[in-house]
């Protein structure tokens, strides 16, 4: 016979399956990329950090440029503050070899807040069909400045696929805590127009080009 009790474990395992597994959905869809603007071509997505209220953001368009002559692009500092949005001062530090080097960069925050720096060790990957420069913040190399509020964590990285010899893939992606007393409401409300900015005045350099 089917006993009571056993009917009363299988049902409290069954209903602790269920709620074990609405749990990890809701943590999965938290954790997924959330699709926040479509537009001129280029899509910008943010999702959550673990234990951050900060989010990440990722953005991706296509220009009309081959793969490697985009990566030379952004990766040349002299030229950087025409399309990189609010950013004042970006200068390389050291050059480790061509592949490697520290980068700082000073960035516009609106007032009564002050401006930001980070300091970025760039890692140059190159592939026949990509280049992926990885970007990881080095908070200690220099000194604070002061008036400007460090910030002690970043990484991301920028991803120039090849289409044809012609056209390539941008993804850009970057997660920053910019510290100090900036609003959360804020640092978010940047996520989604800086890197959409971003990939908006990159795209005009090599529309002016052509």
């Amino acid at each position: 016979m089917f006993s009571i009790k056993k009917y009363i474990t299988i049902t409290i395992l069954f209903f602790s399956c269920i709620l074990s597994n609405a749990q990890n959905t809701i943590s999965s869809d938290n954790n997924i990329w959330q699709l926040k603007r479509n537009t001129g071509g280029i899509k910008v997505y943010t999702k959550k950090v673990n234990n951050s209220d900060i989010l990440v953001f990722k953005a991706v368009t296509i220009i009309n440029a081959g793969f490697s002559k985009v990566a030379s692009v952004i990766q040349d500092t002299k030229y950087c503050k025409q399309w990189m949005d609010r950013v004042k001062t970006i200068k390389i530090l050291k050059k480790i070899n061509n592949n490697n080097y520290y980068t700082y960069i000073e960035t516009f925050v609106p007032w009564p807040f002050s401006n930001r720096d980070i300091i970025l060790l760039y890692n140059v990957i190159k592939t026949d069909k990509s280049i992926i420069i990885k970007l990881t913040s080095i908070p200690d190399y220099i000194p604070n400045k002061p008036g400007i509020v460090r910030m002690k964590e970043g990484t991301g990285y920028w991803k120039i696929s090849k289409i044809n010899y012609h056209k390539s893939l941008v993804e850009y992606s970057f997660f920053s805590d910019p510290g100090g007393n900036l609003p959360n409401w804020l640092t978010n409300t940047f996520i989604e127009d800086v890197p959409f900015n971003t990939l908006k005045n990159l795209r005009k350099i090599f529309s002016s080009t052509q």
